[in-house]
């Protein structure tokens, strides 16, 4: 209804990423949101992204036959056990790969598209435009990036910081080090640890030194120190990096408060041949996916109409940023005319 061309989404099983209470969708609403998107005339596409252990695989392979089983129009992997089941047993489905694949380069994506019969790839978000033009020119299937989200520094699927000090695997739940793991010690200087493990430091002069702590107790709701650091509580592996010229020269939790934001870019994506614009949609809630979705159908119908003179709108610019639990999808926008 806000304008995306696909939906892509998860069921509440070990068989997605991000498979926490409350966010993913039942087999049955699932098929209700395939129905409503066919007869709208948009694409259903069901992730099964996650690398499963051992005791995971049944789901998993239980998501793709009911993928197939409800109709969908494809599904968004990145195992490559998951693959060979599709192809081998739904050739029907279109197959996207995961971002989770973390795919960057033209041989990759030969490989997957050979061997799989992939029809797309979902870039890793932190290429540049060169690295993406690059890609573009030398690829034979679609490409599609991510346009709005959460950005981290590490390639998706390829970082094991989490599992190595919690267990916890962002590559199989889907998120980071959980606040749980996270207390912080007085010192010479507060230092934060995750399950005991010492991982960042931080002087007086960078925080308020106003009792935010209590020694070894984690304290879920701190989200910010003083005037002159920010810190994620979910992603403290990600470290602090003080971008110069940025509200002030302030130092972030780059995963946290750095969001990835494409519409200053638009007119060279569309330049660039990517077919596709993708929306983070998991753990926000309704109102927010709709209206980031009709925010980018807006800004990609205004490249096409008027792409020498495009420009960021103004009612653009109060974008949510906050992270709102719900149980919605995320969404695709198609680049072309």
């Amino acid at each position: 209804d806000a304008g995306a061309d696909a939906v892509y989404f998860g069921f509440s099983t070990a068989s997605n990423l991000r498979n926490f209470k409350g966010i993913n969708f039942s087999y049955e609403d699932a098929c209700l949101g395939v129905d409503y998107l066919h007869k709208t005339g948009k694409k259903a596409l069901v992730t099964v992204n996650s690398y499963p252990q051992k005791h995971q695989i049944a789901p998993c392979y239980e998501a793709v036959d009911q993928a197939a089983a409800m109709l969908a129009d494809g599904v968004v992997l990145s195992d490559l056990g998951l693959l060979e089941y599709a192809k081998d047993n739904y050739p029907e489905l279109e197959i996207y790969l995961s971002v989770q694949a973390g795919v960057c380069h033209r041989e990759a994506i030969s490989f997957y598209a050979r061997e799989f019969g992939v029809s797309c790839v979902i870039l890793p978000r932190v290429l540049t435009l060169k690295e993406i033009e690059r890609l573009s020119m030398e690829a034979d299937i679609p490409l599609e990036v991510f346009g709005f989200g959460s950005l981290c520094i590490n390639y998706e699927g390829k970082c094991h910081l989490s599992s190595y000090v919690t267990g916890e695997s962002t590559n199989t739940i889907g998120t980071c080090s959980t606040p749980r793991y996270l207390t912080f010690h007085r010192g010479e200087s507060v230092v934060a640890r995750i399950n005991g493990k010492a991982i960042n430091s931080f002087s007086y002069d960078e925080i308020k030194k106003d009792g935010h702590f209590s020694e070894g107790l984690p304290k879920e709701e701190l989200s910010q120190w003083g005037n002159h650091f920010m810190i994620n509580r979910r992603q403290l592996c990600k470290a602090k990096y003080r971008l110069n010229g940025l509200n002030g020269g302030r130092s972030f939790q780059l995963n946290d408060y750095v969001y990835l934001n494409a519409l200053a870019i638009l007119p060279e994506l569309i330049r660039l041949g990517i077919s596709a614009i993708k929306i983070e949609g998991r753990q926000r809630n309704a109102a927010y996916v709709s209206d980031i979705t009709t925010i980018f159908r807006e800004a990609i119908d205004l490249c096409y109409s008027a792409q020498q003179d495009y420009s960021e709108r103004e009612a653009w610019g109060g974008l949510c940023r906050r992270q709102f639990p719900g149980i919605v999808p995320s969404t695709t926008c198609y680049l072309g005319k």
